[in-house]
């Protein structure tokens, strides 16, 4: 039997936009961002696989041209976890997508 039950991508339009992605997994794109230096942003995504003791492993693979993307979860609720999405660089504004993959575990 297969883990992942479905996979499912979605593209967001800003770095705080809230998503609806109900899959055990997925990638969430986001628009390019220019976060500043040390700068974070979060969003909302609401997954109906998700438990309160549901685990969210997360990926950042960023395409930026500048900055460094790091991403982690920051609450998981019934059907909900947030994401955080930070720029670590300590002096470069972010500038590119960052492509988020998720599994739901």
């Amino acid at each position: 039997k297969h883990i992942l039950e479905a996979v499912g991508t979605i593209v967001i339009t800003a770095i705080t936009t809230a998503v609806t992605i109900n899959a055990s997994a997925g990638v969430i794109t986001t628009v390019s961002s220019t976060l500043a230096a040390g700068i974070n942003g979060s969003f909302k995504v609401t997954n109906n696989k998700v438990t309160s003791t549901s685990v969210i492993q997360l990926t950042a693979d960023d395409k930026a041209t500048a900055g460094w993307a790091r991403v982690n979860v920051q609450d998981v609720a019934n059907g909900e976890f947030y994401i955080n999405v930070t720029n670590i660089h300590p002096t470069n504004a972010f500038n590119g997508i960052i492509k988020i993959h998720f599994v739901v575990l």
